[in-house]
């Protein structure tokens, strides 16, 4: 009956590992995409230079997350890109949607819900970027 026991402890141990990782990690540590992240602080607007591509070139706006406080993001050893990345301070948004507006929220205190990522295209302007769910006025 001991060694039982014994096994069904360590089943349960080794589910846990398992399991799902919630999107905060201690008050300033987060984890990257699938973990779903409730973050605060300015949404800024900038136009960097045009990124070129095969058509000629384009002007974006970039969407920015400004937090108050610097986030570490934990990395993920079974992914390319999503490595650790600390003193995060500005998040670039990605809308998960077309319909999903942000130019209405610029220049105020924003509460965005979404997935981090790490960057991996010259489209990416900061390290670290949301595809962003939800957002609303704080």
């Amino acid at each position: 009956m001991g060694a039982l026991r014994a096994q069904l402890a360590a089943a349960a141990a080794f589910a846990a590992l398992l399991a799902p990782a919630g999107a905060q990690f201690s008050d300033r540590e987060y984890r990257y995409e699938p973990a779903v992240t409730v973050l605060s602080g300015l949404l800024a607007v900038e136009s960097p230079e045009a990124v070129a591509n095969e058509g000629g070139s384009i002007r974006e706006t970039v969407y920015l997350l400004k937090l108050e406080q610097s986030i570490i993001v934990i990395g993920d050893a079974t992914h390319e890109f999503n490595s650790r990345t600390e003193e995060v301070s500005e998040i670039q948004l990605a809308r998960s949607t077309p319909r999903l507006e942000l130019a209405p929220f610029v220049g105020r205190r924003v509460v965005a819900t979404g997935r981090l990522f790490h960057k991996h295209s010259a489209y990416h302007h900061t390290n670290v970027l949301m595809m962003v769910s939800r957002i609303e006025a704080e």
